[in-house]
């Protein structure tokens, strides 16, 4: 019974997920602010885990996720998933860029 709710939960999730994709592509910093927070958790597990431990002395999480969430704002009328899985992985390989590019062996730190 549990599974069902669930599943069926999911279901009507991935119902959303379109419109609110079209109205983020569409500029309405709503619907971007709800697919990001509906997401929040997974993107700050992937910048914590990410980070290594030598980097997180230099770099906060958090600084990386606002660096992200800034890149996302700019860039998500070039999105062209369909679902919010497709959305959280594309928030995350921008989250990766950031984190690479924070690395002070990425080639925009070297002089």
């Amino acid at each position: 019974m549990r599974l069902q709710a669930h599943s069926k939960a999911r279901m009507n999730d991935e119902s959303i997920s379109p419109s609110l994709l079209d109205r983020a592509r569409e500029g309405q910093h709503e619907a971007l602010e709800e697919l990001l927070t509906r997401n929040r958790s997974r993107f700050q597990r992937a910048a914590g885990a990410r980070l290594g431990e030598g980097l997180r002395r230099r770099v906060r999480a958090s600084d990386v996720l606002q660096s992200t969430y800034v890149d996302v704002l700019s860039s998500i009328q070039d999105f062209r998933g369909t679902s919010e899985e497709d959305f959280a992985r594309w928030v995350v390989r921008i989250l990766e860029t950031n984190i690479r590019d924070a690395s002070p062996t990425s080639a925009t730190h070297l002089p």
